[in-house]
């Protein structure tokens, strides 16, 4: 059974065969399939023939249904292809113009000489602690040393009382 429209395997067969042949050809199915007649290997061969004909002529149809679903498929994918590339050039616009945006908005170059500045300070102030450890150091000897003289001439002072 066919949808409405649409012609059976057997009429599509011999719609495939030569124009004079066709006629016959159905002919020979319908007694075939309804008479019964056992003289029948001609009318078969012919059937066969149709069928042959048809055969021959599925490939050529596959054949231009796949071309035309391949040149579908390229023309998808240059379209595909170019919306990447778009998107590829988008993606890149936008980190160079955020980046771009970033560092106009970080006062990075402030920061910087803040840091350098600050670097500077305490370089001098490590040499100050140093300039400090030193002058603490040689003035507690030098106070020590002056201690020690005025205990020993105190000391001396009251032995000879």
């Amino acid at each position: 059974m066919t949808p409405v429209g649409e012609k059976s395997y057997l009429e599509q067969c011999i719609a495939a065969l030569p124009a004079e042949k066709r006629e016959a050809a159905r002919r020979a199915f319908y007694e075939i399939s309804e008479t019964g007649d056992d003289s029948y290997l001609s009318k078969l061969l012919a059937l066969l023939e149709a069928n042959g004909a048809y055969a021959r002529k599925v490939p050529k149809e596959m054949t231009e249904a796949g071309a035309k679903v391949v040149r579908e498929m390229e023309i998808i994918f240059e379209q595909i292809l170019e919306f990447e590339r778009y998107r590829r050039d988008a993606f890149q616009r936008t980190i160079t113009d955020e980046a771009k945006r970033l560092a106009d908005s970080l006062p990075v170059r402030e920061i910087k000489a803040g840091i350098d500045r600050q670097n500077v300070l305490l370089d001098r102030l490590d040499k100050l602690y140093d300039k400090i450890d030193q002058g603490v150091s040689g003035g507690a000897c030098f106070l020590l040393a002056m201690g020690a003289f005025i205990a020993g001439i105190a000391f001396t002072a009251w032995l000879l009382r």
